[in-house]
């Protein structure tokens, strides 16, 4: 039996939660290239906000798309560049 794994077209990024330094509770966001392309992001955050986590992981074809599925999980509406 073959097995096949369908692999979305595009990129593969993360959003990423930090904890605000300023405000206890509170986490601020980031959206970073999954793989070695976002380690150096992943990095300078955690230096800055100290260790975050990954809350979700998607596909996206362009930067558009990037930004809007992004806006869309935040609950920040459409992204307008």
């Amino acid at each position: 039996m073959s097995t096949q794994t369908h692999r979305p077209s595009g990129d593969l990024y993360e959003i990423w939660m930090h904890p605000n330094p300023d405000v206890a509770g509170d986490w601020l966001p980031s959206c970073v290239p999954a793989g070695p392309d976002g380690n150096p992001v992943r990095e300078l955050s955690e230096k800055i906000f100290g260790r975050g986590h990954c809350v979700w992981v998607f596909w996206a074809d362009s930067h558009e798309e990037t930004m809007n599925i992004y806006y869309t999980f935040q609950g920040w509406g459409t992204h307008r560049p």
